[in-house]
């Protein structure tokens, strides 16, 4: 099953992308910052990412390239 992290403040967005993911098959792990985000992926790796550009803690451009940087498959 591929892995979708979803990186959103918004925790109304985590659990929507959650609701349309999961059926489909993705297994879904959402993050509300973008610091928690990149400590996990450099544990469990994801393949795709879904992040919200603007967040308070990181910039979501700095962890897309964090991402590819860590990830260059996702």
């Amino acid at each position: 099953m591929p892995t979708l992290v979803v990186i959103d403040d918004e925790p109304a967005v985590l659990a929507l992308v959650r609701r349309v993911a999961a059926p489909i098959g993705f297994t879904v792990r959402g993050h509300q910052s973008g610091r928690e985000a990149l400590a996990q992926l450099a544990l469990e790796p994801a393949d795709v990412a879904l992040v919200d550009l603007r967040m308070p803690d990181v910039g979501g451009i700095d962890v897309l390239r964090a991402i590819r940087q860590a990830t260059p498959h996702c």
